[in-house]
């Protein structure tokens, strides 16, 4: 269980391959999982998703190697 409660905002830059328009402020939320340290919780709008923090560390390198 984690001591520590964390919170990270991203801001989205395109939705649908559009870019978000200025002055408009749209974010990705990343917090701590409540009940297990190798989760996090991804807030996108209303809606949570608890997914296991090393597979989308995996994820997010896979697809940002296209060398």
């Amino acid at each position: 269980m984690s001591n520590i409660d964390v919170t990270q905002a991203i801001n989205i830059r395109e939705v649908d391959g559009e870019e978000v328009a200025i002055g408009e402020k749209r974010s990705l939320g990343v917090d701590s999982h409540w009940n297990h340290d190798n989760f996090v919780v991804l807030r996108i709008g209303d809606k949570t998703y608890s997914v296991n923090g090393r597979s989308l560390q995996v994820a997010i390198d896979n697809a940002m190697n296209t060398d």
